[in-house]
This record gives structure tokens, C-alpha cells and sequence, in this order.
């Protein structure tokens, strides 16, 4: 049985969302050229992805069995691991950093 659940989003443009497990999208999601997929390539391996509220995606991919809420992920990230609150994923494969340090970080040229 498949579940969906998508609450008050904003998609701007090009984002798909494939769901054979389940996908659980919570309220205040931005995203734009994102692939939310819960199979990626192999469709017996599904994984529920929960994107809880206040994510934002820039353009990227989220992959099987991600959890998210109150972060964001950096434009061009491919998202296979589950991202703190108030952290920011980046890179393709991503890894997270504190927000405040991340923000911090390209302040000062880093």
C-alpha cells in the first residue's frame, strides 16, 4: 500500500515525485528541479521519505529513506542520508553542517 501525505507546499518548477513505499511531505516545502524518489533504481528497495516542515530544495535529488525538517538542501545535492534540523546539505553524495556555521562560512570566503 502506498501512503502519501503532502501538505501546503509551494513547487516552483520541474519537481517530480515518484512514491511506491512512502513519501510524507509536511507544510512550507520550497523546491524547484527537485526529484523526490523513494524507489531511485530499484523498486523493490523502497524506503519512505518523510520531508517534514520548513525544508527547502534547491535543484537536486532526494533519495530512499531521507527524513528532513527545518533545513535546507544546497542546489545540486544529491540527498541519501537524513539532514539535521537547522543544517544544510550539500554535495552530491551530501553531508550536513550547521546552518549558522554554514551561512558563516561563505561569509567569510570560505
Amino acid at each position: 500500500m502506498i501512503q502519501a501525505s503532502i501538505g501546503q507546499c509551494r513547487f516552483i518548477s520541474g519537481t517530480t515525485i515518484r512514491g511506491l513505499k512512502s513519501v510524507c511531505i509536511g507544510i512550507r516545502l520550497i523546491s524547484s528541479l527537485v526529484k523526490i524518489d523513494d524507489a531511485s533504481d530499484d523498486i523493490f528497495s523502497a524506503k519512505p521519505i518523510v520531508l517534514e516542515n520548513d525544508v527547502w530544495v534547491g535543484y537536486g535529488d532526494i533519495r530512499p529513506g531521507v527524513w528532513a525538517a527545518g533545513s535546507v538542501v544546497a542546489a545540486g545535492s544529491s540527498v541519501g542520508t537524513n539532514v539535521p534540523a537547522d543544517c544544510l546539505a550539500m554535495a552530491r553524495p551530501s553531508r550536513a553542517a550547521p546552518l549558522h556555521m554554514a551561512l558563516f562560512a561563505r561569509h567569510i570566503g570560505i
